[in-house]
């Protein structure tokens, strides 16, 4: 006696007699279905008007942006895999109005509209929070290494730059005068006047040599703008085939990275803003990401530290935020606080309220709790509070 399973639906080999619609097989609480309503508010009018009344119709805008956010929403990226889920997947047949974009439509139409996909995630923020998806108590900035489309094996140091670029400046010096006698050893055989083709060893050495002149460049300029010095020590090293990536510890490797960062709300995970950072650690990432913040109506941003954000410029960073965004903190607690001194602590507090504390706006703080309480420590701490009493 065979084994008795579940059989069938009896709809599953029946045609409907009714008409009906496919997407009421999907749950109501389908997050298609916010997607769907967020995207119908996007404004689309700057984009609509690169588009011309001639030839073929295009698809609309909203449609490709729809699909592709809410694609990347999946975690999916490859605009190939997104066209067979616009065939297959319910969902994304929902989201695409049954349209299918080629997956070159859709690759081409993000890197011609990039900008685009930037005001689109300010929009998107801004609706979620009008839906109250977004509380903006709460939002927590970090960062995650992303690899960089090169190897650390392709990477050169400045004192190996400076050598081969002095070879190669003497190896084509050398070339050229060979290839100049023999010009001349030829003009005196034949006469022509033709005058000579620059040989293909030159060509590839001269080519070389631009490259290393140009990674050099990008090395020094690099160097001089993030630690501030003129000279370049022979150890820092640089990636051929990717200049502007950083070597950083990444899934306990070092390999060429860029550090992306993103600052999240905690009531349902919204993304509030994002940027691309060449810095190995998280620590300067707060000046960046403080526009974005404000344009969401984020309400303070805590963790103003000014002794390892040594880019941030207190003066700068208090005009951004005046009248719209509270700043919290103005003191690091370990190396201030813990274990500076009276004089260090009362200098760093008045700076803080003096430059931090201007007409209002501003809650001072250590930037995170003291954690060695010994007796020591505690009354660097009364000292911190006294410092505070006597400039308010």
């Amino acid at each position: 006696m065979p084994v008795p399973f579940k059989k069938d639906p009896e709809e599953y080999n029946q045609r409907k007699l009714m008409a009906e619609n496919a997407f009421d097989l999907l749950p109501p609480d389908d997050d298609c279905f916010v997607y769907e309503d967020i995207f119908s508010q996007i404004d689309k009018s700057q984009l609509e008007k690169k588009y011309s009344m001639l030839g073929q119709h295009a698809y609309h805008p909203r449609l490709i942006v729809a699909i592709l956010i809410y694609a990347y929403s999946q975690g999916i990226f490859s605009s190939r895999k997104i066209e067979n889920k616009c065939r297959k997947d319910l969902s994304f047949m929902y989201i695409s109005h049954l349209n299918c974009p080629n997956f070159r439509v859709l690759s081409d139409f993000r890197k011609d509209n990039w900008q685009f996909f930037k005001s689109c995630f300010c929009q998107s923020v801004a609706i979620a929070k009008s839906l109250g998806m977004v509380s903006l108590g709460h939002v927590s900035l970090d960062g995650f290494k992303f690899y960089a489309n090169t190897s650390k094996y392709k990477a050169v140091s400045y004192k190996r730059l400076n050598e081969a670029y002095a070879k190669l400046e003497e190896e084509i010096e050398d070339l050229l005068k060979k290839a100049d006698d023999t010009d001349s050893s030829e003009d005196r055989i034949y006469h022509n006047g033709k005058g000579y083709s620059v040989p293909e060893d030159i060509k590839i050495k001269k080519k070389r040599l631009a490259k290393i002149k140009r990674v050099k460049k990008a090395l020094e300029e690099r160097e001089r703008k993030e630690k501030l010095q003129e000279d370049i020590k022979d150890s820092s090293q640089i990636s051929y085939a990717d200049t502007e990536a950083k070597l950083m510890k990444a899934r306990g490797n070092f390999e060429y990275c860029y550090n992306g960062q993103i600052s999240v709300d905690e009531k349902n995970q919204i993304i509030i803003s994002e940027h691309l950072s060449r810095n190995e650690n998280d620590k300067n990432e707060l000046k960046p990401a403080i526009d974005e913040m404000i344009e969401a109506g984020v309400d303070a941003v805590v963790g103003v530290d000014p002794v390892m954000d040594k880019t941030m410029d207190l003066k700068s960073l208090k005009q951004k935020a005046q009248g719209k965004i509270c700043l919290w903190g103005g003191v690091n607690q370990a190396l201030t606080v813990e274990l500076g001194d009276e004089s260090g602590i009362k200098d760093a507090v008045k700076e803080a309220i003096t430059v931090l504390g201007k007409d209002g706006g501003f809650i001072l703080s250590p930037v995170e709790n003291v954690i060695d309480m010994s007796e020591d420590v505690w009354k660097k701490v009364i000292m911190f509070i006294e410092a505070w009493k006597d400039l308010r």
